[in-house]
Parts: C-alpha cells; sequence; structure tokens
C-alpha cells in the first residue's frame, strides 16, 4: 500500500513524537542528554576557552564569554547531533526496509527533526536563562535566529538526506564522521569570535554556512542586527543546494537499498 501525502505527513509527525518520548523524554537520562549534557559542556568550553587558554575578556563588549559561548554551542550542537544520528538511520532499521510502505526518507527525517528539535528546546530554555542572569538580548534578534535556525536545518536535512544513503554501501561512513566533526567544531568561530581568524584564514568563515548561521544569530541576538545580504543570500543557497543533492541522491540510491542491507 501506498501511503498519501497526508497519511506520510501523519505517520511523520507520529514517529518524531515516539522518537522524542523514546529517546528524551522518557527518562531521566535523555533529558540530562538534551540540556544537562549541553549545559556541562557549556561549562567546561567557557572554563578552557575563557580562563585558562584566554584572557577571561568577553567577544562582545558588555557580554561575557559563557553566553557568547551558549549562543554558538547550541547550534553547534543541534546540527552535529541531528547529523550523527540521521546517518545510520537507515541501517539501524534496515528492518522496516521492503517491509513496509515507508519512504527511507522518512526515518532520516525523523531522526535529525527529533534530534534538532530537542536541542532547539535546549536553545530555548538558554535564551531564558540568559536574559534572567543579565545578559541583554534584542528581541529582534529572536526573528533573526528563527529564520537561521530553520535554513539550517534545511541544510542539515539536505546533508542528512545525502549522508545516509551512502552510509548503506559505505559503512565505515558513520564512524569516520565524528572526527570530522570535531575538526569542523573547531574550524567553525564556535569558542572564537570571527574576527579572530588570521587574515588569512578568514575566507573559511565566510564560506563556512554554519559560521554564517551562528554569525549571524550572535549579531542579531546581542547586537539586534541580521546577516547582510550576501551571507543571507549565501545562507539560502547552501540550504537550497544541500537539500537538491541530498534529496537527489537519496532517490537514486532508494532502489539498491535492500541488496545492501
Amino acid at each position: 500500500m501506498i501511503l498519501s501525502p497526508r497519511q506520510l505527513q501523519e505517520l511523520f509527525m507520529q514517529l518524531i513524537g515516539r522518537d522524542l518520548k523514546s529517546r528524551y523524554l522518557g527518562s531521566f537520562s535523555g533529558f540530562a542528554w538534551a540540556v544537562v549534557y549541553p549545559a556541562s559542556l557549556l561549562a567546561v568550553y567557557a572554563w578552557v576557552f575563557g580562563t585558562i587558554l584566554g584572557d577571561g575578556k568577553p567577544q562582545h563588549e558588555g557580554v561575557s564569554f559563557a553566553a557568547f559561548l551558549a549562543l554558538g554551542l547550541w547550534p553547534w550542537l543541534a546540527f552535529s547531533e541531528s547529523l550523527n544520528r540521521a546517518t545510520s538511520a537507515i541501517v539501524e532499521n534496515s528492518g522496516l526496509i521492503g517491509k513496509i510502505a515507508l519512504p527511507s526518507w522518512v526515518l532520516v527525517a525523523t531522526a535529525a527533526s527529533a534530534s534538532f528539535l530537542i536541542h532547539l528546546l535546549g536553545f530555548a530554555i538558554a535564551l531564558i536563562l540568559l536574559i534572567a542572569t543579565g545578559t541583554g538580548l534584542h528581541l529582534i534578534g529572536l526573528l533573526h535566529a528563527l529564520w537561521l535556525m530553520g535554513a539550517l536545518y534545511v541544510f542539515l536535512l539536505g546533508l542528512c538526506l545525502l549522508f545516509a544513503a551512502l552510509n548503506v554501501f559505505i559503512r565505515d561512513l558513520q564512524h569516520a564522521l565524528s572526527p570530522v566533526l570535531t575538526l569542523l567544531f573547531f574550524l567553525t568561530p564556535i569558542v572564537y569570535a570571527k574576527r579572530s581568524l588570521p587574515s588569512g584564514m578568514s575566507w573559511l568563515a565566510d564560506v563556512n554556512p554554519i559560521a554564517l548561521v551562528i554569525h549571524g544569530i550572535r549579531e542579531g541576538l546581542l547586537r539586534g542586527v541580521g546577516p547582510d545580504l550576501s551571507a543571507s543570500l549565501l545562507i539560502i543557497c547552501a540550504a537550497t543546494l544541500s537539500l537538491a543533492l541530498g534529496a537527489s541522491v537519496h532517490s537514486r540510491l532508494n532502489r539498491h537499498f535492500e541488496d545492501f542491507l
């Protein structure tokens, strides 16, 4: 039986709800992973990079290093954790492929969306705590943050569809992803400001969609200024191209999944 678009939408929402409950909201450990772990990571990074390796000065005038770091860390965690989980979604659910009329992309999108949503919730809690502890955030920046996180999700979803499909044929991909993401973490201005990059390496942040999103969120919330036109266009183009490429490759490889699972 082929599911209608409405049935697929309902099933997709049900799968996300089930995934959230089973992995994150159904136990204390799940809640800890979603909220306590990022907060602990924030505390450690703030101590190491803000006090030990740095001079303890804020990256933005009047803003603590911990607040500056939080605005970059949560979007990064939403991206990296979602990509890690979604890459292995098809292999982990191989028993469902071919047995029920469930498109493989639904499994990938479910894993990515559930993880992204839980970190989005953690990001909202972090923003509330920052405001409660005296960090001045601009309300207009919330609008910038919303569309930037939306663009990050689209960019992420394209990569998830691509990597999940390739992982069926190249099983080492999911294991190689972790060190690659670690390298990307330190190449992205998360624990340091974009302006801290040497002049010869500043282009890395200018062509990195994740860096542009994080910089845009920080500028919006801390200064009330959204990303400029060129950065906005690059972010939108990167998200669109990622989704188009990921969906295209996933669709082409989908017919061969059963032979390799």
